[in-house]
């Protein structure tokens, strides 16, 4: 058999399944990926986390993905990362922390093992990103997908085991040496170690760390645990590894580590083969051809040339890793030292028939042989002799081979045979198949040996097997390459009797001269499977997408419609036709103003590989305008190009009209807190922390950064309430129930208030006290009025007995239930008799009826009241006069419980009556003379202004310029805006004298005194009258402001206006303080007046002393009225033709 030959050929038909497979796989990726995408975009798995609020919404797909329903899993971090695998967890908070800190530069994409419900575990790809931070830079949202990658994993798992089968067909034996100084840090590796590895000279050396790079992740844990052996033990080891090559990735090699030094190595050296070269360099025959030395150090078999004696004349490199002996230590020694102790005394007979006649003995000759390890270990063996001479000596040149290995390389060909990931049969002209892979074990559940020598229509389902020899036939007419794929479906017949569907490739080679088919059938159940799948994956997807109870389309980058769900054709009312290929924003459903804008504008920035999110307002086919959310996802495809636009959106009117409720429900509550004065409060016991409601810091009269501890807390309780809350605190927590006391407080304003205290104990899990919680509320108010209450009650009782009139309290059927001691002497009867009797036996009869009438209405809810005058009969008989006023007290059920009755004598009612009417006479004339006196104050007060105003208008008119006429007419807008003023206070004083209490207010003397000056500014210019005053010892005093006004216009105006005509008028207006009392006093150097003749009348109304024609007799009068109703009084002392001083104590 031509082995060569055949195992290019499989190299190469190896090549193009590799190849094949790498295209089948990057096609199937790049689908995969965009499928999952655009999953990803349209709810798989879709999550959407608040981190600062701890709220998480988990899509129902991404429930049913580990096979909850949506109501049995909450809508929370915790909820999935329970089912995550508690050694995957910490490497998902990594991830998640490394996207975090990078302000989302690394992408969080993680690979997770979740576990289902029913115990299966689900491995899901998990991606997501930040979309929203606060101003410190800390997230607020994040949103991402799970998808469900199990069934995409095990295949990537199969493809990998294939490529790594395949990886390990190669062939070739090469050794590359390297030594490490361990102490000086020095690693050298030969050219030739470079050569295998396919690395560049003229880069970086090769060191030890690069070297350790280079190691297969699986195989360095077994590396590192021979290097730690070999570190204790210094024994020599050798260890198959996978390296990684520049070119072809990894391969397999055979690495030999020795060492130099004692106790710990200074030196390791070693080398590496790589297995492939070594097993060419087993079969080629040509090399075993050369000399001697070259058979010893190229052979891979361990040799020996043998005396007759059976000393070691000579041995090959290769006995130290079979044997575990170096040349030097067998050299010399006996040939029996490698075989066994049971079998030495055979093997001496056995060697002395050889040299008797010796002859060449090829390998796998004669019985099962084994050999000696250094260790001990019986290795199985097969040996080959041959004899020459050797300095005219017969010497025998043995070669031993380890069976195992020398198994390996007669199997080289069928492990290549069996690495191809497809079945394959070699079949010769005839149908028989000459050899089978192990690959059909699996695929068709027949091993190799029970396939070789049977007809390949075994493996043909019946009903096509006529047709199978036909096309076979044809084929060995005109053989050629046929690939896979090619040709009609095909199916296999599997050994139970299933039909699988295949694809055959076909090829041919000689073989021995005869021509034979190489038959490659690839099972394409999984590729139907994924097809199927894919199928369904649609289906699936455009289930999820039309179920979806969110509106979801696929748009192009440009923002064209390629794709709209169910739901938001139904919301629009249009179907896919009318919307596809059109621009998204032409949808009528955009209603905010600027709308179109900013849908383009976030078209485009999605279009950029940008997450684009929005709360917008729409509206639907009914007319009803709803809240979306609403956002634009791109979606990319495995080269990065953005292919799709997924919009989407979520009705969320009923989250913010609940949100909007929520609000004014947080608004009312706090409003019902501050309203009724309860503030709430918690003590935990384990950190002495009090936590306190914002009413409760404002019951309290502290500000939010006010601490509260267990110990200040205390000072807002008196001392003698102390006792009482500590009682309380230690019965709640030993009882473990709640308390409630009502006690006096002390604000931090040290203000007094009543507050009811409400806690309860805070249990654990355990049923422990952990802490306190309750309220506090300011019941100030209703203790106040429950104390007005209780003193009402008692002044009732004592105004019910001590009345001067009677009182009686009488039932719905007329009987006394109670009655004062005014009533019985009213009537005549003790209270025992009145109590046995009803109220109409007292009454006259021509009375009764009446009474009874209203009574009636009374005691059936028409009426609250009423009010009566009747007659009684005296317990002597004799007829009297009341006036009864009855009212009803209604129960809490709204039924009548009782009626009060006041009863008064009214016999000298008359007498009141007039002396009534005749107080009612007296207020009334009082109030009109009051009245009277008001009215002349208005108007001697405003003709003060009309008369300025008329000599200010007069100057006006006569100006020269028009500077003049400002300075007159800015004149006239002060005495304007002061009437305007002086009115207003007169208006002030109707409204003090409507209520019978005049207002007083803090006057400004000064600023007053210059108020009159600027009214009297005209008189002031044209008398050329120079004022003084000194308001130094009493500059403020409280008093009605238009009184005061009143009194300094009269003073001062009378001042100016009975001024002497042969002098300039000197006015002089002076306060001071007398025994705390204002005294002002008022002094001109006017006319004077003749106290003699006119001191009586000098304060009367309409009295005049001079014969001024603007006099009116009135200002004098209203000043001493003010001045009196105030409780103040008015002197005069004057000179006639010196002056006059009026002197005011206020």
């Amino acid at each position: 058999m031509n082995y060569s030959s055949n195992i290019k050929f499989l190299e190469e038909e190896i090549e193009f399944l590799k190849q094949e497979l790498a295209t089948t796989k990057a096609k199937l990726e790049e689908k995969e990926f965009i499928f999952n995408a655009i999953l990803e975009a349209t709810l798989a798995g879709y999550w959407d986390w608040y981190i600062q609020e701890n709220y998480e919404y988990l899509s129902p797909t991404f429930k049913k993905m580990f096979g909850y329903e949506d109501k049995e899993l909450e809508n929370s971090p915790e909820a999935w990362q329970r089912l995550i695998f508690p050694e995957d967890l910490e490497r998902v908070f990594r991830i998640f922390q490394l996207h975090v800190n990078s302000k989302g530069e690394i992408p969080y994409a993680n690979e997770v093992r979740f576990r289902h419900k029913n115990g299966s575990t689900v491995n899901v790809l998990s991606k997501g990103k930040v979309i929203e931070w606060d101003e410190q830079g800390n997230p607020l949202r994040m949103v991402g997908c799970h998808v469900d990658i199990t069934e995409l994993k095990n295949f990537h798992k199969k493809v990998n085991d294939t490529a790594e089968r395949l990886e390990r067909i190669v062939s070739g034996i090469n050794a590359g040496i390297w030594e490490w100084d361990v102490q000086m840090g020095i690693f050298y590796a030969s050219p030739n170690m470079y050569k295998l590895l396919e690395l560049p000279t003229n880069l970086s050396p090769l060191d030890y760390s690069s070297f350790l790079s280079l190691i297969h992740p699986e195989d360095l844990p077994s590396f590192h645990q021979h290097l730690d052996n070999y570190s204790h033990h210094q024994t020599a080891f050798k260890i198959e590894l996978r390296l990684n090559t520049k070119k072809q990735g990894y391969r397999w090699f055979e690495v030999t580590v020795n060492a130099k030094g004692k106790q710990a190595p200074q030196v390791i050296t070693g080398s590496i083969i790589e297995i492939h070269e070594r097993k060419e360099l087993q079969q080629n025959s040509q090399e075993q051809q050369n000399i001697l030395m070259a058979i010893f150090n190229a052979v891979p078999d361990p040799t020996l040339i043998v005396q007759q004696d059976g000393t070691i004349l000579m041995a090959s490199e290769q006995n130290l890793p079979v044997f575990g002996y170096s040349p030097e230590e067998l050299t010399g020694k006996n040939v029996e030292i490698l075989v066994p102790e049971q079998s030495r005394k055979t093997h001496i007979q056995h060697r002395k028939q050889y040299i008797a006649n010796p002859h060449t003995r090829p390998m796998g000759a004669g019985k099962e042989l084994f050999a000696l390890h250094k260790d001990g270990k019986k290795i199985p063996v097969e040996i080959s002799l041959s004899y020459t001479k050797l300095q005219g000596e017969l010497v025998t040149i043995v070669s031993v081979r380890d069976i195992s290995y020398r198994q390996e390389q007669q199997n080289m060909l069928t492990a290549i045979f069996n690495a191809v990931p497809d079945p394959t049969l070699i079949v010769q002209q005839d149908g028989t198949i000459l050899m089978a892979s192990e690959q059909n074990r699996t695929i068709f559940g027949y091993a190799p040996d029970d396939l070789t020598g049977k007809n390949v229509e075994t493996l043909v389902p019946e009903q096509y097997r006529k047709m199978h020899i036909q096309h076979r036939t044809k084929y060995l007419e005109n053989p050629h390459t046929r690939p896979m794929g090619a040709g009609l479906e095909l199916f296999a017949l599997h050994k139970d009797g299933r039909k699988i569907p295949v694809e055959i490739s076909l090829s041919y080679t000689q073989l021995q001269g005869e021509l034979v088919t190489i038959v490659s059938i690839r099972d394409i159940s999984h590729r139907k499977q994924i097809e199927e799948a894919k199928e369904r994956n649609k289906l699936r997807f455009k289930s999820v997408f039309n179920q979806s109870f969110q509106l979801v389309s696929i748009l192009s980058p440009e923002g064209k419609i390629l794709e709209v769900n169910q739901a938001a054709l139904d919301f629009t009312g249009h179907t896919l036709g009318q919307l596809k290929n059109k621009h998204f924003w032409e949808i009528p459903i955009w209603v905010e103003n600027g709308a179109t804008k900013r849908l383009q504008n976030a078209i485009k920035k999605a279009a950029k590989d940008n997450i684009v999110r929005y709360n917008t307002k729409i509206i639907n086919i009914k007319g009803e305008i709803i809240t979306l959310d609403f956002s634009i996802k791109p979606v990319k495809n495995t080269k990065g190009q953005i292919v799709f636009l997924i919009p989407e959106g979520r009705d969320i009117s009923e989250i913010v009209t609940t949100k909007k409720e929520l609000e004014q429900k947080k608004f009312l509550l706090r409003e019902a807190g501050r309203i009724a004065r309860v503030g709430g409060w918690e003590y935990d016991f384990q950190n002495e922390q009090i936590t306190w409601s914002e009413q409760a810091y404002e019951i309290h009269e502290v500000d939010q950064k006010f601490k509260p501890t267990p110990q200040n807390t205390m000072s807002f309780y008196p001392k003698e309430t102390l006792p009482i809350i500590q009682d309380a605190v230690q019965e709640a927590v030993l009882n473990k129930k709640s308390w409630q006391v009502e006690i006096p407080y002390f604000t931090a304003k040290k203000k007094r208030i009543w507050v009811r205290s409400i806690g309860e104990p805070i249990l654990n899990d355990k049923g422990e006290v952990t802490g306190m919680k309750g309220i506090v509320q300011d019941i100030t108010e209703q203790y106040l009025q429950r104390k007005k209450m209780q003193e009402n009650e008692e002044r009732f009782t004592k105004a019910f007995h001590h009345a001067p009139i009677g009182i009686a309290l009488v039932s719905p059927e007329g009987n006394w239930l109670k009655v004062n001691k005014a009533l019985c002497q009213i009537v005549g009867y003790t209270e025992d008799e009145l109590l046995t009797m009803d109220w109409p036996s007292l009454t006259h009869p021509d009375d009764l009826k009446q009474d009874m009438l209203l009574a009636e209405k009374l005691f059936n809810g028409e009426i609250d009241s009423y009010q009566l005058e009747k007659r009684y009969i005296h317990k002597n008989g004799t007829t009297i006069h009341i006036l009864l006023i009855a009212s009803i007290v209604i129960k809490e059920e709204g039924k009548p419980n009782y009626a009060i009755v006041q009863i008064a004598d009214i016999t000298r009612k008359k007498e009141f009556e007039i002396m009534q009417m005749r107080e009612n006479i007296s207020l009334l004339t009082k109030k009109n003379t009051q009245l009277a006196n008001f009215a002349y104050i208005v108007s001697h007060n405003l003709r003060k202004y009309t008369g300025n105003m008329e000599v200010i208008v007069d100057f006006y008119r006569n100006a020269k310029d028009d500077k003049e006429r400002e300075l007159f007419f800015d004149k006239i807008e002060t005495i304007s805006h002061s009437l305007y003023e002086t009115v207003e206070h007169l208006t002030k004083v109707v409204k003090i004298k409507t209520d019978t209490n005049i207002k007083k207010e803090r006057v400004d003397l000064e600023k007053l005194f210059h108020k009159v000056k600027d009214i009297l500014e005209g008189e002031i210019e044209q008398t050329q009258a120079q004022i003084h005053y000194d308001f130094g010892q009493y500059p403020t005093i409280e008093y009605p402001m238009a009184y005061m006004e009143s009194i300094l216009l009269n003073l001062l105006g009378n001042a100016i206006k009975y001024r002497s005509k042969d002098r300039i008028p000197q006015i002089q207006l002076k306060t001071k303080e007398i025994n705390g009392k204002c005294k002002m006093t008022c002094s001109d150097n006017g006319k004077g007046i003749d106290l003699e003749k006119y001191g009586s009348k000098i304060f009367g109304m309409y009295k005049t002393f001079h014969n001024n024609s603007d006099a009116r007799g009135i200002g004098l009068f209203l000043t001493k009225n003010q001045i009196e109703a105030m409780g103040g009084s008015i002197q005069v002392d004057s000179i006639v033709d010196q002056g006059t001083t009026f002197t005011i104590l206020f």
